[in-house]
């Protein structure tokens, strides 16, 4: 019962930091957007690529947070039992 509350919480504050991590990388997002838009207007026929670049951006975000919030979970509970 407390890993699923634990497991509860690690999502929610894996949530919480996608969302600082894409305030923080919003003007990074926003220059590609721009590159991404003018792609599309100059060859419109690559939207469908130019859309799944966008996703795959905000994928990689949400990737990131996950692997480095797992691993910091991780090594803060060993490092938990390690001082006991």
């Amino acid at each position: 019962m407390i890993e699923e509350w634990v497991m509860i919480a690690a999502e929610i504050k894996k949530e919480e930091m996608v969302e600082v991590a894409e305030e923080f990388s919003f003007k990074i997002y926003m220059e590609v957007m721009k590159h991404l838009d003018d792609i599309k207007n100059h060859c419109p026929d690559l939207t469908d690529v130019t859309n799944k670049i966008e996703n795959l951006f905000l994928l990689k975000t949400r990737s990131d947070v996950s692997a480095i919030f797992d691993k910091t979970l991780s090594d803060g509970i060993e490092l938990g039992k390690r001082i006991r």
